[in-house]
């Protein structure tokens, strides 16, 4: 009997393949931001149209949100995601949200990306997730992100929490723009 790799996991490890290095660099940066936040931290990776997790810092509290590694997301859901649209073309953006059952038309996303592009950051609460992006060779290609249940992510917390992912993406690679 013979085996071979189907598209794709062959899909997986070659992504997996080009993110060993952020992956090394990154998730000791991840593992500081989940023990200063107690909340699951993610690290995505742009996929064509969606955006993939890398690598994973579980939460320490009972209750907390988990993505599997390798899993494939849609960019016009939850903060990484939107972070991650907001620096592509605005062909790729159209694209994107002609294609999927987005929650929110057109105009809101130009809005919310205008605010994404001065901030570099984007909050999700109904996603429960605030995300951060940072360049990689001048483009941004990855974005890390603070997940957990909506009650935790209240509007008192968010600014804090979104802060706190920004600083830590800034040591990845980011240039900041302080428009705080």
């Amino acid at each position: 009997m013979k085996y071979w790799l189907g598209q794709r996991l062959y899909l997986l490890g070659y992504i997996a393949g080009k993110s060993i290095k952020l992956r090394e660099l990154a998730t000791p940066l991840m593992y500081i931001l989940r023990d200063e936040t107690k909340e699951t931290v993610n690290l995505y990776v742009l996929d064509h149209k969606s955006r993939v997790c890398i690598e994973q810092a579980e939460g320490l509290q009972s209750i907390r949100h988990l993505v599997k590694i390798g899993e494939k997301l849609p960019l016009y859901a939850g903060a990484d995601g939107k972070v991650l649209l907001a620096f592509q073309s605005e062909e790729c953006q159209q694209q994107v949200f002609a294609f999927a059952s987005a929650p929110m038309t057109m105009e809101e996303w130009q809005k919310e990306c205008r605010h994404i592009l001065e901030m570099y950051t984007a909050c999700s609460i109904d996603e429960r997730e605030v995300g951060s992006a940072f360049n990689i060779h001048d483009e941004v290609q990855a974005c890390v992100s603070i997940s957990g249940p909506t009650h935790r992510f209240t509007e008192d917390v968010s600014p804090q929490l979104l802060q706190k992912v920004k600083e830590h993406a800034e040591q990845l690679g980011y240039v900041v723009k302080h428009n705080f």
